[in-house]
């Protein structure tokens, strides 16, 4: 006989062998049951498991991976994908280091740069101004006057050179118009020219026409003024008013006490006009003057006296039509009273008005070295 449970109080029931019908002998009621042949046994309890010791240490299963290893890929799929993350990270850890490496290098380069400009400027503010101010010194103590000028004049107020350029300067022009040749170029003077008045007055810049006796004749190379040759009439050298403002105003305003006295008094010979009979003057004795038709022809060449420049601040003044180059007096009359001869590119023995404001002033002067 299968027992089976009752479903009412959980007791036995007894149902006999091929029955399906059993009765509970506890609380007495009947109850059907499966098939006759399908009878359960009753359930067994499950037997007790012996608990774990926790004092020993727990053994690691045998199908578990060690600490840190990688766990296996499931598929291809994956591990294609773990390797291109890695190939990925590895790159970007390649720029990074290569990023780093580049700003390494520009704060280098940018570190040297700093130091080459800190030199440089060390070196011109410096050191060699120090240099040329030792090279002015050395050549002032063996009597080169016009080399130390020259190197003063580069230092531009460094230390004392603003006053030792002052002090050797008229013996600097003086030895440089003793050592010059034939159409070199000397400074002697100082005129205002580059029409900014708030920069003080310029070098005049002279050729050298002649030397003889320890004397240089001098004309300027540039045109340093327009001015009239006189008033109207019969105008001479001799009584001329550009004579008069050569020797007076421009003489004191262009040289200093000490250059004046190297400026030699000269007699300034009268020139006739080849071609025209009219008076020339008489010859008269002056510091500076202008050249005569004669002597232009005898110290320029055609082309050299068809040219000359004139100053910014004269060009101001020229009423003429000849900007590139300015027409310049002689003191040789020209074809009648009242015209005096003057040089340019388009001039003619006739001569110009002698009251002409558009013709320009080189003056010329023998200077004693």
């Amino acid at each position: 006989m299968a027992i089976y449970q009752c479903k009412i109080c959980g007791g036995d029931l007894d149902v006999p062998e091929g029955s399906n019908v059993g009765v509970c002998e506890y609380c007495g009621t009947k109850q059907t049951v499966g098939e006759p042949s399908a009878q359960a046994p009753h359930p067994q309890p499950a037997p007790k498991q012996p608990e774990p010791n926790r004092s020993a240490p727990q053994q690691q299963s045998a199908q578990s991976p060690p600490p840190g290893a990688q766990k296996p890929f499931e598929d291809r799929n994956a591990k294609a994908a773990f390797a291109a993350e890695q190939a990925a990270a590895a790159a970007a850890q390649r720029k990074a280091q290569k990023k780093q490496r580049r700003r390494k290098r520009l704060k280098i380069e940018a570190l040297v740069l700093l130091v080459l400009l800190v030199l440089g400027t060390l070196t011109v503010t410096a050191i060699l101004p120090h240099s040329f101010y030792q090279k002015a010194m050395t050549a002032i103590d063996s009597g080169d006057y016009a080399t130390a000028y020259r190197t003063l004049v580069l230092l531009r107020g460094y230390k004392d050179s603003a006053d030792k350029r002052q002090e050797i300067r008229l013996k600097a022009q003086m030895q440089a118009i003793a050592n010059a040749g034939v159409k070199d170029e000397v400074t002697f003077g100082t005129f205002e020219q580059d029409n900014k008045a708030a920069d003080g007055k310029e070098d005049i810049f002279w050729i050298v026409l002649d030397k003889a006796d320890g004397k240089a004749l001098l004309v300027s190379k540039y045109a340093l003024d327009f001015r009239p040759y006189g008033k109207d009439g019969d105008v001479t050298w001799q009584n001329g008013s550009l004579r008069a403002w050569l020797n007076g105003d421009f003489l004191r305003e262009a040289f200093t006490k000490a250059e004046r006295e190297k400026i030699a008094k000269t007699t300034v010979l009268p020139d006739k006009n080849p071609a025209f009979g009219a008076d020339p003057g008489d010859a008269t004795k002056d510091r500076l003057f202008v050249l005569s038709r004669s002597e232009v022809r005898t110290y320029f060449s055609l082309a050299e006296s068809a040219y000359c420049k004139a100053t910014a601040w004269a060009s101001v003044k020229d009423t003429s039509d000849y900007r590139l180059s300015a027409k310049w007096w002689t003191r040789t009359p020209g074809s009648a009273p009242g015209r005096v001869m003057a040089i340019g590119a388009l001039t003619s023995i006739f001569g110009e008005p002698v009251e002409d404001t558009g013709t320009a002033v080189r003056p010329a002067m023998w200077v004693s070295f």
